[in-house]
């Protein structure tokens, strides 16, 4: 159990326990908005205001749940005329599963940010090292519960055909502390699989999350750019 816990604040970008609980709303009969932190009980709250016939998402969340997070994504994702709209963060779990589900994305001042990934963290060193760590007991249950979790997410990720290089690539870089989100430009999203965006990262939305350490990226053929966000106000 305590690798679970190591496991969710891995994954679940540090600035989450600034944000509020998630709140879902209707905004009219084909859109809908979600603001705040991914609870483990988000799914209920998701299926009480989200119909088929939806066309646009609005999204305002540094992440949370995992789990969550992928259910929901695995719902959206089948929504063939679903536009995603990201109206200030959308960060971790947001950006792998609610983000990448939209079969339009957007950005309209705001910031889409990764960190890794349910995959990439199982096949990490820091994840095979912990779980030397944990009891005989437990080790097998945890084990099969993450693996089988990473083989859920790989199935929802190949259905959005982005590249699994951005997520070894961010939990890597991630581990090693060079920042706390990875948010590509126009060029890394296209490098990494992600087409089509509309809009552009407005950095200056990070004015709002003071001392969160970032990396923009427009592509390999532009050295990244490390920064903090208390360095832009």
């Amino acid at each position: 159990m305590i690798l679970f816990k190591v496991f969710l604040f891995c994954l679940i970008v540090t600035i989450s326990s600034l944000c509020h609980a998630g709140d879902w709303i209707r905004n009219s009969d084909s859109s809908i908005s979600f603001s705040g932190e991914i609870t483990k009980d988000e799914l209920s709250r998701f299926l009480a205001v989200y119909k088929s016939t939806d066309r646009t998402l609005v999204l305002n969340s540094s992440g949370g749940n995992i789990l969550a997070a992928l259910k929901i994504g695995e719902i959206l994702i089948e929504n063939k005329d679903l536009k995603v709209i990201v109206r200030g963060m959308c960060a971790s779990s947001c950006a792998n599963y609610l983000f990448l589900a939209g079969h339009t994305k957007q950005i309209d001042h705001g910031v889409v940010g990764f960190h890794g990934s349910w995959g990439a963290f199982v096949a990490s060193s820091k994840f095979k090292k912990g779980i030397r760590e944990v009891p005989a007991d437990e080790r097998d249950r945890l084990l099969k519960y993450h693996k089988d979790g990473a083989e859920e997410e790989a199935r929802f990720i190949a259905k959005t055909g982005v590249s699994d290089e951005l997520f070894n690539r961010t939990q890597k870089e991630n581990d090693e502390g060079l920042y706390d989100i990875y948010m590509p430009g126009p060029r890394a999203f296209d490098y990494y699989g992600i087409h089509g965006v509309q809009g552009a990262q407005d950095l200056n939305v990070l004015n709002d999350w003071p001392g969160v350490k970032i990396q923009y990226d427009d592509g390999p053929t532009q050295k990244s750019n490390s920064t903090q966000a208390k360095a832009l106000r």
